[in-house]
């Protein structure tokens, strides 16, 4: 039988897969970090923009924030921008590479514009 840290593993690692699978064709690459813990408060991702920007991402029951300017890196002064607690959390992959990412917004509102267009012809 599985313990709750192992289940709360589980259910990171789950919920980081099927993000990455819903981002992998609006970025460079993406992955779970294999580096930094992944257990029951969260996981790390490992991200790479179209822009060739590369990062850390903190995926967490806060949210998604900036974790390192780099792979497998966690360094505080990293976020993108201040909240009153100086880290920034997005609520979700999208809205923080919205930011991060004028690629993404560009590739993503390509699809999407293609999807639309295919379901009017």
């Amino acid at each position: 039988m599985a313990t709750d840290k192992e289940s709360g593993e589980e259910g990171w690692s789950s919920e980081a897969t099927a993000v990455i699978a819903d981002i992998h064709p609006y970025v460079k690459e993406i992955s779970i970090s294999t580096a930094l813990p992944r257990d029951s408060s969260g996981v790390y991702l490992n991200l790479q923009t179209k822009e060739d920007k590369m990062y850390t991402i903190e995926m967490s029951s806060a949210g998604f924030r900036i974790a390192g300017q780099k792979y497998d890196s966690i360094e505080p002064e990293a976020d993108s921008g201040q909240n009153t607690n100086g880290i920034v959390y997005f609520e979700t992959i999208y809205a923080l590479l919205d930011v991060i990412s004028p690629a993404y917004r560009h590739s993503f509102s390509t699809a999407l514009a293609d999807k639309l267009n295919q379901l009017i012809s």
